[in-house]
This record gives C-alpha cells, sequence and structure tokens, in this order.
C-alpha cells in the first residue's frame, strides 16, 4: 500500500495541547481527498495518492499541470 487515507482519521478529532492549532488546521485542509474548482477554470484532484494533480480550463481545451 503507498497510501493509507484513513491513517489520517485522527484529525477528526480536536487538536490536542501539544500541538500548533495552526498546523492541526492546515493538516485536516490538506488530508481532505477529492476534486476540488479552486478558481473558475482550474480544479485539482488532491489526497488520492502522493501527488495532486491540477486541471486548467482555457479557449482550446483541458491542460493538467
Amino acid at each position: 500500500m503507498v497510501w493509507d487515507a484513513d491513517a489520517c482519521g485522527f484529525l477528526a478529532d480536536g487538536c490536542p495541547p501539544t500541538a500548533h492549532p495552526s498546523l492541526w488546521r492546515q493538516s485536516r485542509l490538506v488530508a481532505r481527498q477529492g476534486l476540488y474548482e479552486v478558481v473558475p477554470g482550474i480544479h485539482q484532484v488532491r489526497g488520492l495518492g502522493l501527488s495532486n494533480i491540477s486541471f486548467v480550463e482555457g479557449e482550446r481545451g483541458v491542460t493538467t499541470r
């Protein structure tokens, strides 16, 4: 197994006193999986592996970054 999203399940709990709240919030955001529209015309697939992919819609179609 390369990626186990369930291993980040502990992030659903509240921030422990040993962690900085801002880092805890950032970790929760990064652990979310799915297809997201960043801004109109730019989409990202995140959290489904070790990398992310962005799709950019242009006048001549869709490209990846």
